[in-house]
């Protein structure tokens, strides 16, 4: 334990020394976590302070320099620590900066032209607002932000919808509505937080959930119906697949009349389940699934694009209707499946690898050492990608084999290059001549030994 500690606060002081506040504050809490594991609880309590002071130092070093979105996540850090640490009276100003960075960050990513993800910081930001009660200030984000981007920007006015409908529950006390924010805020806010980095923000979008929603308990016992539509990713023409809508009731409130309808575009085929269901009612934590299965017809076209989506409604006790679209959710379908053809591609790659280590079987020692380090890097690569490819993650797995081909190509470029070809050739009658040096000065001395010692 000693050792990993010793280590760990050298490399934190390292980065102290570099300004890498935050990255020496990561080391710290790494070395708090290993105290903490080993029952001593005043050294933890010690390096976690340590770290909390460095990511606060972060945060505002990021806000110097305006990285916002850096800030944030800093301040993030902070906030969890504080709150391990019962430091609770450091929580609101910490969460109130996060707010702000966010939406200062939301001014960086509209500069990168990068709409949905400022709209994902503005609707984080107003959330945490609305729940602080600080109402102008996300009042005031909301509105700036409309202003700037295009009402035909659909996904950025989705993600911005979420934030609207926020401030509808918490301003005008529609409690009506929130069953159909925290809807959206699971189906549609959550889902864009990759595109900021920001999956570490999920806590504190439902600590702020939470804080709205218990407002709204106060005046009714609501249903809330959290829906998730699931499709595959790999299709084909001609070959049945089924969609699932799972629905759970985490509300309070029996949810009534509950009516989902699948919008399935006309070229696809229900072939078995129904369009539209009826659920009488659902009870709180009550969870129901809806199956259909649907085909595609063969086409001319290699690939073929649609969208999928579900309506629901249900009303509570007192007759309040809530309404939500669950998606539109995109399936693209091919002649082929998409998995066969990547497979197909990792076999065509390993085959290049092994004709590339046949052509550098001959190489010097050294330079051989080289490509076959390189090749083993493409061969980890495409041991990833096909684990990947079983978990059916195949946009992770294009990528990696773009990157595989490129190396590859680069590869068989530079070995294909003539002058390439007679480098090696003369740094193979270098090393030839240089042995060849080498046992003459060996044999004379060992002539020389044989004289001395005659």
């Amino acid at each position: 334990m000693e050792a990993s500690v010793h280590k760990l606060l050298e490399e934190a002081e390292e980065y102290l020394s570099k300004q890498n506040y935050s990255k020496a504050a990561h080391k710290y809490l790494e070395v708090a976590k290993i105290f903490e594991k080993n029952g001593k609880t005043k050294e933890a309590e010690r390096y976690l302070k340590l770290a909390v002071d460095n990511f606060v130092i972060a945060a505002n070093e990021a806000r110097r320099v305006k990285s916002f979105r850096k800030a944030a996540e800093n301040s993030l850090m902070a906030l969890e620590i504080y709150e391990k640490l019962k430091m609770t009276e450091k929580r609101d100003p910490l969460v109130l900066n996060i707010a702000s960075d966010l939406a200062n960050a939301a001014n960086e990513y509209l500069m990168w032209k990068e709409v949905r993800g400022a709209a994902t910081c503005v609707a984080i930001s107003s959330l945490i607002y609305f729940a602080a009660s600080k109402i102008d200030d996300a009042k005031r984000i909301i509105k700036s932000f409309k202003e700037k981007i295009s009402a035909e920007d659909f996904e950025a006015n989705r993600i911005l919808n979420v934030a609207s409908l926020i401030q509808k529950v918490v301003v005008d006390s529609d409690a009506s509505t929130y069953s159909e924010v925290e809807g959206l805020v699971n189906s549609v806010l959550k889902p864009m937080l990759p595109l900021i980095k920001g999956n570490m923000f999920v806590k504190i979008i439902d600590e702020a959930m939470q804080t709205i929603v218990s407002r709204v308990k106060k005046e009714i016992r609501l249903p809330k119906i959290t829906p998730a539509l699931r499709v595959p990713l790999d299709l084909t023409f001609n070959t049945p697949f089924d969609v699932t809508l799972k629905l759970k009731n985490v509300g309070e409130g029996e949810a009534k009349n509950v009516k989902i309808v699948f919008n399935v575009p006309e070229e696809i085929k229900i072939v078995k389940g129904k369009r539209e269901t009826i659920i009488d009612t659902l009870p709180a934590n009550g969870e129901v699934e809806i199956k259909i299965t649907l085909n595609v017809p063969s086409k001319d076209a290699e690939k073929e694009e649609y969208s999928i989506s579900a309506d629901l409604e249900y009303f509570d006790m007192v007759g309040t209707a809530y309404s939500t679209t669950i998606g539109p959710m995109k399936i693209t379908l091919h002649l082929v499946r998409e998995s066969e053809k990547l497979k197909e591609e990792i076999r065509d790659i390993i085959k290049r690898m092994l004709d590339l280590k046949g052509k550098i079987r001959n190489f010097p020692e050294v330079l051989e050492y080289v490509f076959l380090r390189l090749i083993d890097d493409v061969k980890n690569v495409v041991n990833k990608s096909e684990d990947l490819l079983r978990k059916e993650k195949l946009d992770e797995v294009k990528i990696n084999l773009r990157t595989v081909d490129f190396v590859l190509n680069e590869i068989s470029q530079l070995l294909a290059d003539k002058g390439f070809e007679e480098k090696v050739k003369l740094l193979k009658e270098q090393i030839k001549k240089a042995e060849k040096q080498e046992n003459v000065a060996i044999r004379t001395l060992e002539d020389q030994s044989e004289e001395t010692g005659g």
